[in-house]
């Protein structure tokens, strides 16, 4: 009876170090999170090519804010349309998955059509959106994320001063 108790605590340590183990990787990211991050970023939205540049604050009670200037490359248009598009929200982490959740708006800073200039345009409210990314490495200066779910890399740098 105790040899067989032995093996299944034998077998059970991997797991328990494997636990151990996102544990501080999540108590990692806990201690180096906080704080102002500039990401620069390129990803598909729906068969549309998008780019630009975010600057994106965490605090440590789980409150996130953030700034970004994306262009949107529209099927057809010769030149992007850009945004100024800013998020409120809160953040928590699951070992190394980030998950946000907030509301965004988006403020058209120039527009290729000819119906629409940016003085008429009207902000856009966008419903509340939840994204889940994959830390992939972080430090006091270096922040990378893998987006879902094709899984193209962020890399952000921590804002000085």
């Amino acid at each position: 009876m105790k040899i067989s108790t032995f093996i299944f605590l034998l077998s059970f340590t991997p797991f328990v170090v494997l636990a151990q183990m996102l544990q501080v990787e999540q108590q990692t990211i806990e201690l180096y999170l906080p704080g102002t991050w500039v990401c620069d970023f390129t990803t598909d939205i729906t068969g549309m090519s998008a780019s630009g540049r975010s600057e994106d604050t965490y605090t440590s009670n789980g409150r996130f804010n953030s700034v970004a200037k994306i262009k949107i490359q529209l099927p057809g248009e010769k030149a992007a349309t850009k945004y100024l598009a800013t998020a409120t929200g809160t953040w928590a982490l699951d070992g190394n998955q980030l998950t946000t959740t907030g509301n965004i708006t988006m403020h058209e800073q120039s527009s290729n059509s000819s119906q629409q200039t940016s003085e008429d345009a009207n902000p856009l409210e966008l419903p509340e959106i939840i994204d889940v990314v994959e830390i992939v490495e972080i430090n006091e200066s270096k922040f990378i994320m893998k987006n879902q779910p094709k899984g193209s890399l962020t890399e952000c740098s921590r804002k000085v001063g």
